[in-house]
């Protein structure tokens, strides 16, 4: 599997590259959790992906929670939440280059 991950800006960069070894160990824990049954549909892939760009941020020590299921709100609380708008995190994405399942 090759990833790329696409981040907000040059300090980012700067900082990505300085934790790849973590990364990278990383991405290797939430992949040996995974069978190919997992990652072998479109579902499997997106959670994948999701999993994967929350711990590439844990390793940089960057906030996860904006990516982590919310619960449920209802009436003023919901309002209010869809007004709060949290900072993008410093890692924007995790993208898939190369993926092969055996």
């Amino acid at each position: 599997m090759t990833v790329s991950l696409e981040v907000e800006g040059g300090k980012t960069s700067d900082r990505v590259r300085a934790f790849m070894p973590v990364i990278r160990n990383n991405m290797l824990f939430v992949l040996s959790r995974k069978s190919a049954a997992d990652i072998n549909h479109i579902d499997g892939k997106q959670q994948l992906a999701r999993e994967l760009h929350i711990a590439a941020l844990q390793a940089i020590g960057a906030d996860t929670t904006a990516l982590e299921p919310a619960p449920a709100a209802s009436g003023a609380a919901a309002r209010k939440k869809r007004k709060e708008i949290p900072p993008p995190p410093p890692i924007l994405a995790v993208h898939f280059s190369t993926l092969i399942i055996q």
